[in-house]
């Protein structure tokens, strides 16, 4: 009876408020969640999970309507499908056996993070976490020490000048640095990212955590060919 009680419950809401697909912007049905079925069994995975030597892993290539999931995160604050992208991306990671000790985003600055209201690279760390469960966790050891410009249409050179000392630990301190040796030596490190371009940004978080001995992967949702 409670389940039937739910059920019609959500009927009657997506009635009133129809949710629609943020790929195609068709009506969702009772079942599906942010992206329809159709849509999904069209995702264009990119199957780096199955590639372990390359320590990156993308869900899916930024192309054609699908690049409407990363602006639906950026730029309409989408929480909820933030984090239903992430546990996509976290079953992945499962299923190629990729288990990080930590998984870190990559950081906002807290102007960015004020305009946007959150920051969609720790809600998908976040979803991540949930799906590959206990022994993982989501630490944000990183900081923005700068205001740098959307990286969405600048050549390659400019966007590793638009990084380059963007990035920061949060603990500098002889104390901090030394925690850190602690925390994450021998560790296996996920630096978490929306989409992946040039990878500037990743390589310049990669870069501060290098000196901690630790195995670092790089995780995002989109990757742009």
């Amino acid at each position: 009876m409670r389940c039937e009680i739910i059920t019609g419950c959500k009927s009657l809401a997506d009635l009133l408020f129809p949710r629609r697909c943020v790929v195609c912007g068709r009506d969702l049905l009772l079942f599906e969640k942010h992206i329809c079925m159709e849509c999904m069994v069209e995702l264009p995975l990119t199957y780096f999970w199955k590639w372990r030597t390359r320590g990156l892993y993308s869900l899916f290539y930024y192309s054609g309507d699908y690049r409407k999931i990363l602006y639906s995160l950026k730029y309409r604050s989408n929480v909820q499908l933030a984090l239903y992208m992430g546990r996509l991306l976290g079953q992945r990671l499962k299923e190629g056996d990729i288990r990080p000790d930590y998984i870190i985003p990559v950081p906002l600055h807290y102007l960015k993070r004020w305009k946007r209201g959150y920051n969609q690279s720790y809600i998908i760390a976040r979803g991540i976490k949930r799906e590959l469960g206990k022994g993982v966790a989501v630490r944000q050891l990183l900081k923005r020490r700068r205001f740098t410009k959307t990286q969405t249409r600048k050549e390659k050179r400019e966007r590793w000048l638009n990084v380059h000392n963007a990035f920061g630990l949060k603990r500098s301190s002889p104390r901090g640095i030394e925690r850190y040796a602690r925390m994450l030596r021998g560790k296996k490190i996920l630096i978490v990212d929306d989409v992946l371009t040039t990878g500037a940004t990743a390589d310049a978080c990669r870069t501060l955590l290098q000196r901690f001995d630790c195995r670092i992967w790089v995780a995002t949702l989109a990757y742009v060919e």
